[in-house]
């Protein structure tokens, strides 16, 4: 017998091989239970996901209120526009707790010249060749495919197709062909 989208009672009760009686006296009450309360178990989880990213909605404003105080104590005017338009290009939620290894619950002290170090910048790999030896040597080195994307893309390493950014997953990829 072939499926339909809608049975009558008969029917289903046909393809169940039991009473019409017994279908709508003990099986339909119990299915309707069962449904109610998936539909209760549904509407709760909806609940708590919800107050959860209002909750981290309202942690993300914070954060970035207390990024933005921080930039204006160490980034001139058009420093902090050219920073801006650098996170705009590729927006990113992220817990900077977590990325940076700091506790953000205290207010940080900020002395008048901010000391700021960068890395010098890396000459790039030649080959394809020495791109995977340098991988495989920051992966032995135990970083993630996460933050060997980001060394590469802060050290302007193109791309294997020569567009776009470096990622995680690109990263893997190569390893993987290799």
């Amino acid at each position: 017998m072939p499926m339909k989208t809608s049975y009558s009672m008969k029917e289903l009760a046909d393809l169940l091989d039991i009473g019409e009686t017994t279908l709508q006296n003990q099986i339909i009450p119990v299915i309707k239970q069962v449904m109610a309360e998936i539909l209760d178990d549904t509407l709760s989880t909806i609940v708590d996901q919800s107050e959860r990213i209002e909750f981290l909605e309202e942690e993300n404003r914070q954060l970035y209120e207390r990024l933005e105080a921080l930039e204006e104590k160490v980034f001139s005017p058009s420093e902090r526009e050219r920073v801006r338009r650098l996170a705009e290009a590729e927006p990113a939620m992220v817990d900077l707790e977590s990325v940076l290894g700091i506790e953000l619950e205290i207010e940080p002290e900020i002395s008048d010249e901010p000391e700021i170090t960068v890395e010098p910048k890396k000459e790039l790999p030649a080959t394809r060749h020495e791109l995977f030896n340098q991988i495989r040597q920051w992966r032995i080195d135990e970083f993630t495919f996460r933050q060997i994307a980001d060394k590469l893309n802060s050290n302007h390493t193109p791309t294997l197709s020569g567009r776009g950014r470096w990622d995680a997953r690109k990263v893997q990829r190569f390893m993987k062909k290799r």
